[in-house]
């Protein structure tokens, strides 16, 4: 009867890890996959709220583009630091 306790109470453990490790692992996936389209996100953003020439949407399209490329190269190396 011991025994099958903590065999129970270690596929118990083992499952929890499991479904922890594929939890950690989905939303590291999809924070990355988020992060690589908030440009895109951000320029329709504002599109749905205004309407805008072509010159002002290619202006806002860059814009965003360029934020998220400062933030990559500026500001996430700050907040990955204090893991490694």
């Amino acid at each position: 009867m011991m025994i099958n306790k903590m065999s129970f109470k270690n596929i118990g453990l083992k499952f929890s890890f499991i479904v922890f490790t594929v939890f950690l692992n989905s939303c590291s996936v999809f924070g990355e996959w988020w992060y690589d389209r908030l440009d895109l996100y951000l320029a329709n953003y504002f599109f749905e709220y205004a309407e805008f020439t072509n010159d002002q949407k290619y202006y806002i399209r860059k814009t965003t583009k360029e934020y998220k490329n400062w933030n990559s190269n500026s500001e996430l190396p700050k907040l990955k630091k204090p893991f490694y």
